[in-house]
């Protein structure tokens, strides 16, 4: 949350004291509402781009650079040539994509540096939609973490 400047969160917890552990483990659940006034916009002169690298496991450790910050995440939120921001879970950027675009992709639909079927869980990197005009506006705001996406 200090990543982010929010300080008037409230915060509970418990403990399993009933119970003996040999290791430790926390489960953090976050739960927000936001009210979006969604506009039917045209996606002609749209482009989508990767943010951040899809890492799962022992890779978020090693590649810890690589994941994108939630400091950029809430940037591009509020950034107002974004029209769509997802993040990437364990189904990947292709399944996002297709949540994205509305219809299912193919192997060979899309182009990108990453493999696209690849777990991003814990949801190491994001997928936007924004304006053409805007690229490099939005290449400048990623600061390095922004990768194209071309549709075949």
């Amino acid at each position: 949350m200090s990543e982010l400047d929010i300080d008037d969160i409230p915060l509970t917890g418990s403990s399993e004291s009933n119970i003996t552990l040999k290791q430790s483990a926390i489960g953090i659940t976050c739960i927000g509402r936001r009210k979006k006034k969604r506009k039917k916009v045209s996606r002609e002169n749209h482009l989508y781009a990767l943010i951040g690298t899809p890492l799962s496991g022992d890779e978020v450790l090693e590649h810890g650079l690589s994941v994108a910050p939630l400091s950029l995440f809430n940037k591009c939120i509020h950034h107002p040539s974004i029209i769509d921001i997802l993040p990437v879970g364990s189904k990947g950027v292709r399944h996002e994509l297709s949540l994205l675009t509305g219809k299912l992709l193919e192997t060979g639909d899309v182009d990108s540096y990453h493999d696209l079927d690849k777990s991003s869980g814990p949801a190491t990197s994001f997928i936007i939609t924004y304006k053409a005009e805007e690229e490099t506006a939005i290449k400048k705001l990623t600061e390095g973490f922004y990768q194209s996406i071309h549709f075949i």
